[in-house]
């Protein structure tokens, strides 16, 4: 031990306040000892602790007293002495229940502990075994198991770090990879700038940043994005940089990671309260930098306008005069009015879509043997799901982890990737290898579903381990299968591909919430128990219903109840536009006229919606937005959605049906600028051409800035693209000579579509200004 950790050792002056918490910090970190009590009072009995520990050979447990000294032991022994004769009475502990007799005595100091008192000591209880610890053995200790002892921070503080580092860790490690695949390294992600103001410079909107860029910009900080794409996992691997005691040093930022369930039942979507209990566990006055990281406010049962209190709540919550940085992830909220409002208080960002070269660096860590293969990769590529398949984090581990195993089948959909990873993950492969029977791997699979349905219909992040046990019991007793139920319960513990136990908590949970997502829709199929409303589309449970969508396949009956289902919520009504592709694309298997009708409803009920706000029909929360932001708005997302190969022949379809039937009405008019722009982002560069030679300027003059807008963003330069590029270049001629039509466009740009006197208070999210 160097004589900078000895000096700050024997430095210790006051054995209660300095040297017994360090101590008892130390006991609980060494592996063997399995439990330590702190007795150091009138009760002691000559310990001041008590140490637990198992006899590995003997499976016993083996009792040790501790005697604990502040400064250098040489000639007075009598304390000590006494403290070593009262350690060889009977005590009990655990409250009463236990008699024990200590069948060791350690004495402990930061100091030395002289030869000749050792002698004497050990000389006058030769009868006890007497150890000693005294500053340098006490080093090593520190060195191996508390080694951020002698980081330069003070001692709470320090264990709150380990503590976040520690959660943070089992979060990176238990959130999806189990123990089974091995730690893998981060990939950085990156974050883009989201508003539903259209005026933000494209320089804003397409630049890519990395999160410590953005916090150092930002102290109130959403981050949507939709599933898989590793949400939890970037707040948990910045938790574990911003929680290293050097980075602290620099920094003196205190990070505050925590599920949105827990901020909400802890502590009431109270900031300040929040704050005020992280100040007391490190033991100071709330004067440092604090970054509090809320997780999956999506995970949450709540509509639109609850959320907007509980993130009102949050901002009005936050203390004064501290330097409290938020950052909240969710997953998006496909609403406009809920988006405009956030923007009051924080700034919207987005998870970017991984890089194909991250996609394979992914892949090619959990599946390394399997990569090496060329034919794989062009197997990939030939795959009808690489053309779906989301650049995200989860679509490219399940998928790696599926080839480890060698199947013979590459997944067709989403709804297939995580069918065959269930199936691989719960046992159905075990079968072949007479690893499990089918009965048990059905009985198996039908627990999860229940532990699914009832998680996701109590909004529960975890459960106790007692509650997941009484469901198997309940599941297996009820039936007479001539299974052992703790065995059952045994075996699917260790489905830990899917499932991960807190053995600190003592709880289960499942490894991402995409799988309670899917179990909850499999239930749903094979109880038959779904019910088509305009529940479906609500955030919470969306996701459910495409994964039921994609186990039904071939479903014409299913998209047409969808496509039929009448609203009493406007956001819910836009937010089925904005899904319809993912449940269109997850029943692939259904006879594609339907698809076609369900496509043509879909866009159609997009433009009646975005017609009846612009024309003023509706005054809800929509029509606070600007003419051009509401339009922008709609075109990305329908693009988003819709632009896909498997959707091109309905969309050419029904574009060409609109250009050749006479002059279209408003609403008309709206769907071919959207089917236009979608085959504009799929490729097609002549897309709007039919539209322009056939209507040109009988075009709404919002939509000609559409035109004007989207072929500038996709294409960059139309130069080249004869019909287009004389459009554009008329239409801004004209305006440089009207003064009029500019005033006009200026206005589709800068003014809401209604001012907010107009608005009506029927809306789901009210839009304030």
């Amino acid at each position: 031990m160097d004589k900078i950790k000895q000096r700050r050792l024997m430095e210790i002056r006051d054995e209660v306040r300095d040297f017994h918490p360090l101590l008892r910090t130390l006991f609980n970190k060494i592996p063997n000892i399995k439990s330590v009590l702190y007795t150091q009072g009138p009760n002691e009995m000559g310990a001041d602790f008590i140490l637990v520990k198992d006899d590995d050979i003997l499976g016993i447990e083996i009792y040790i007293g501790c005697v604990v000294k502040v400064g250098q032991i040489k000639q007075d022994h009598t304390e000590i002495n006494r403290q070593i004769e009262e350690c060889k009475i009977e005590r009990v502990i655990e409250s009463g229940k236990k008699r024990i007799t200590l069948n060791e005595i350690w004495v402990v100091s930061n100091a030395n502990i002289t030869q000749n008192a050792q002698k004497k000591i050990s000389y006058k209880h030769d009868s006890s075994n007497v150890k000693f610890i005294a500053f340098e053995t006490l080093g090593k200790l520190i060195d191996i198991h508390y080694p951020a002892y002698w980081d330069d921070i003070d001692q709470k503080t320090g264990l709150y770090l380990e503590a976040v580092r520690k959660l943070a860790d089992n979060l990176c490690r238990s959130n999806l990879i189990s123990e089974s695949t091995g730690r893998i390294d981060y990939i950085e992600q990156r974050l883009q700038k989201l508003s539903v103001d259209r005026q933000i410079s494209d320089k804003q909107r397409f630049r890519k940043s990395d999160i410590k860029q953005v916090i150092a910009s930002s102290d109130l900080l959403f981050i949507e994005a939709v599933m898989g794409t590793g949400k939890s996992t970037l707040l948990a691997n910045l938790a574990i940089e911003l929680a290293t005691v050097s980075n602290y040093n620099v920094n003196k930022t205190i990070p505050v990671l925590l599920p949105f369930k827990e901020f909400i039942s802890d502590f009431d979507c109270n900031i300040g309260r929040l704050i005020e209990n992280v100040s007391i566990e490190i033991d100071k006055e709330p004067v440092e930098k604090f970054l509090v990281m809320l997780d999956g406010l999506d995970e949450t049962k709540l509509s639109g306008g609850e959320k907007l209190k509980i993130i009102e709540t949050i901002v009005s919550t936050r203390p004064q005069g501290l330097d409290v940085s938020i950052i909240i992830t969710t997953r998006g909220f496909d609403d406009p009015e809920l988006e405009k409002e956030i923007e009051t208080k924080f700034d919207r960002y987005t998870l970017c879509s991984l890089t194909i070269k991250q996609v394979v660096s992914l892949i090619g860590q959990v599946c390394k043997a399997s990569l090496g293969n060329r034919n794989l990769l062009k197997d990939l590529d030939k795959s009808p799901l690489m053309k779906v398949l989301p650049k995200t984090p989860i679509s490219a581990l399940l998928l790696a982890k599926l080839l480890n195993e060698n199947i013979q089948e590459i997944p067709s959909t989403m709804t297939d990737l995580y069918t065959k990873y269930m199936e691989l993950s719960l046992g159905r492969w075990d079968m072949d290898k007479g690893l499990q029977s089918q009965q048990e791997y059905d009985v198996i699979g039908s627990v999860t579903i229940e532990l699914a349905k009832f998680m996701m219909d109590h909004s529960l992040y975890e459960v106790s381990l007692g509650d997941a046990e009484a469901l198997v019991n309940q599941y297996v007793t009820s039936r007479n299968l001539g299974l052992d139920k703790d065995e059952v319960f045994e075996l699917w513990m260790g489905k830990t591909d899917i499932l991960a136990i807190n053995k600190h908590k003592n709880t289960i949970r499942f490894r991402h919430r995409t799988f309670s997502e899917y179990f909850y829709a499999a239930g749903l199929d094979k109880n038959n128990t779904a019910v088509i409303s305009e529940d479906i589309f609500d955030t919470y449970w969306s996701n459910t219903y495409f994964f039921f969508v994609g186990l039904q396949r071939d479903c014409p009956e299913l998209l047409e109840s969808i496509s039929n289902i009448e609203f009493t919520s406007e956001a819910l009504k836009l937010m089925k536009i904005f899904h319809s592709g993912e449940f269109m694309l997850a029943a692939y298997l259904t006879p594609y006229d339907s698809i076609k009708k369900f496509l043509n409803r879909s866009v159609s009920d997009a433009a009646k919606i975005y017609c009846d706000t612009v024309q003023g029909k509706t005054k809800d929360g929509l029509s606070s937005l600007t003419t051009i932001s509401l339009l922008c708005i709609m075109t990305h997302t329908l693009c988003d959605t819709l632009g896909f190969e498997y959707f091109s022949e309905a969309i050419d379809e029904r574009s060409l049906e609109l250009c050749t039937r006479g002059v279209p009405n408003d609403i008309e008019c709206v769907e071919l600028f959207w089917l236009n722009s979608i085959q504009l982002s799929m490729g097609d560069k002549n897309a709007y051409d039919k539209m322009l030679e056939n209507y040109g300027d009988s075009i709404p003059l919002a939509l000609q800035r559409g035109i004007v807008e989207h072929a500038s963003d996709v294409l960059k330069n139309t130069k080249g693209h004869t019909i287009i590029d004389r459009f554009i270049k008329n239409h801004e001629r004209k305006l440089k000579k009207n003064f009029s039509l500019n005033q006009s466009v200026y206005n589709l740009y800068m003014q809401p579509i209604l001012p907010e006197s107009e608005l009506e208070l029927k809306s789901d999210i009210v839009v304030s200004g």
